[in-house]
């Protein structure tokens, strides 16, 4: 009797002392949420955007990718155009420009750099509408999803193996505990 009521004792001492410890104790640890969330690390991890936010922030990033090859392709075409109107005059020494006639039928003077340069923006043109094609036809698969295991009756039989050998294995372990 003595025994049992000191088993019962200790057994209330301690659940008492842990409901009192435990709880200040839980507050000494962090989930990793929270320390990747903190003030201190905001600036070290930016969380990936939750599915429904993907397609604003690639719109949003397609958008500025956009400007910036806008704004480098001006760049690029008003140094150029500039270089061409200098070196025209130098490159025709004092000749006429090539005439050339629009689809309209109409005559303009283009010289040899501005065909190039010309022919150069169509290449860079198709190349953009290759690579929007890409990144359209990718955007499609991303969310093919992984594989998924079968679940009908190719997992049936090894079920049922599986159940066999362990009732087989019950069995011969009750046989030979029959035999002694």
């Amino acid at each position: 009797m003595y025994n049992t009521l000191m088993t019962k004792t200790y057994i209330i001492r301690g659940l008492c002392l842990l409901t009192l410890v435990l709880p200040t104790t839980a507050l000494a640890y962090l989930s990793p949420e929270e320390v990747l969330t903190s003030d201190q690390n905001q600036q070290y991890f930016d969380p990936p955007p939750s599915a429904r936010e993907t397609q604003q922030v690639q719109a949003q990033q397609q958008s500025s990718d956009a400007a910036l090859r806008a704004q480098q392709q001006a760049g690029l075409l008003g140094s150029s155009s500039s270089m061409t109107a200098q070196s025209s005059s130098e490159d025709l020494h004092g000749a006429a420009p090539a005439q050339t006639t629009d689809g309209g039928g109409q005559t303009s003077s283009m010289t040899e750099q501005d065909i190039v340069n010309q022919r150069i923006l169509e290449r860079v043109k198709a190349d953009q509408l290759a690579a929007q094609a890409q990144v359209l036809a990718s955007q499609q698969s991303l969310h093919s999803g992984a594989p998924l295991a079968s679940s009908g009756p190719g997992t049936d039989v090894p079920l049922a193996l599986l159940a066999g050998a362990g009732a087989w294995t019950m069995w011969k372990a009750w046989r030979m505990e029959k035999v002694k």
